[in-house]
């Protein structure tokens, strides 16, 4: 397996890969025609059970560390292994470490939510324990983010207070989960940012350019954030989009930090000039615009990297690389475009999670066997 085009010359490595033995119809509505599985082992980042993080990882000559990071936007973005690339990063903006643990899902431990107010700080809040998020897990092959019940819907109602009290959020509610922005061409700006706090100290703001999403037609905004009728929550694309969010196996912590992701943009990604709009002096700023920046998203589930070529490129410079204990050395890779009532609350209830019994996304319900062929 080789990362990215022939012409950047990432060393190719073998890997194991998958085979289906059932088919389930999942891929036969999307773009995306297979999944690269970037979840730990069962038993651990080094268990028993091979994956492809762990052939990479066994790179020592090129790979130095075991981190890979992902930096999604909402046309493609980079997927980076071996380290993090700081460039990419929002000017002034320090990663945010929490703890996590990776045993076949990546799991943390959120500790608060809570809508900004006016001034930036916190202002409404949602959740305020640990045990009201449930098992949580970072998921990059669920495109929406899912809360338990009362979770979700507190963060509805107070959402919708938020605008009924500060001029509607500059748009009209549409049906349930959309709005409608007065100026269409604009974007989501007066929705409040969501802050959670997270284990270890982290605040990691969620931005309304991550959970809201202009859906199908110009100016028209929904919700990427849903009810989850399990008591656990999955933070998804939706969750991670914007934002470099690095996985740092080697200690067991993830990190956050507000990026300006690489875009991959194809021809057909834009909204055709008169679609939508007539003529005018705003010709040129639709043109630039695509029809959805939907996250199902980032135009690819980094999770369903097989979707479209891959444009990588080997990070040669310790100084643009950051990776525990100093700089480390990566290789990196971008796509296009291609996805009930509360229970008991217990406490911390993930650090002690059987992720055996964890449920399946659907998107994990085929059946999958290891091919014999290592190639």
């Amino acid at each position: 397996m080789e990362l990215g085009d022939s012409f950047q010359k990432n060393p190719p490595v073998h890997a194991r890969l998958g085979c289906h033995t059932n088919e389930n119809k999942l891929f036969y509505t999307q773009r995306a025609n297979g999944i690269m599985g970037l979840a730990p082992s069962s038993d651990g980042v080094n268990g028993s059970r091979p994956t492809v993080l762990q052939d990479l990882f066994k790179d020592k000559k090129h790979v130095s560390t075991e981190i890979f990071s992902m930096c999604l936007a909402t046309w493609g973005g980079r997927l980076t292994v071996g380290g993090f690339d700081t460039s990419y990063h929002a000017p002034g903006q320090e990663v945010q470490w929490t703890p996590m643990r990776a045993a076949h899902y990546y799991f943390v431990f959120p500790e608060g939510l809570a809508l900004a107010g006016l001034d930036g700080g916190q202002g409404t809040v949602v959740a305020m324990t640990n045990g009201e998020f449930g098992v949580t897990i970072i998921d990059s092959g669920t495109t929406y983010t899912y809360f338990p019940g009362p979770v979700f819907q507190t963060l509805v109602k107070d959402l919708t207070s938020y605008c009924d009290t500060h001029g509607g959020c500059a748009a009209s509610r549409e049906g349930n989960e959309c709005w409608r922005l007065n100026d269409i061409m604009g974007g989501p700006d007066s929705f409040p940012t969501i802050k959670m706090n997270f284990k270890g100290g982290a605040q990691i703001n969620w931005s309304p350019y991550g959970y809201l999403h202009q859906r199908g037609e110009q100016g028209v905004w929904c919700q990427t954030f849903m009810e989850n009728h399990l008591y656990q929550t999955v933070l998804g694309i939706s969750w991670m989009i914007h934002q470099d969010v690095i996985f740092d196996l080697q200690h067991g912590r993830l990190g956050v930090a507000k990026a300006n992701c690489p875009e991959h943009h194809k021809d057909s990604d834009y909204l055709q000039k008169d679609a939508l709009l007539s003529a005018g002096s705003i010709e040129t700023e639709v043109v630039r615009r695509p029809v959805q920046p939907l996250l199902a998203a980032a135009g690819f589930v980094l999770m369903a990297i097989a979707a479209a070529g891959w444009a990588t490129s080997l990070l040669r410079s310790r100084q643009r690389v950051g990776g525990a204990g100093g700089g480390a050395q990566g290789r990196s890779s971008g796509s296009r475009p291609a996805g009930g009532s509360r229970a008991a609350v217990a406490p911390e209830p993930a650090e002690e999670v059987d992720a055996s019994k964890v449920p399946l996304r659907q998107d994990e319900q085929d059946e999958v066997q290891v091919c014999s062929s290592s190639d």
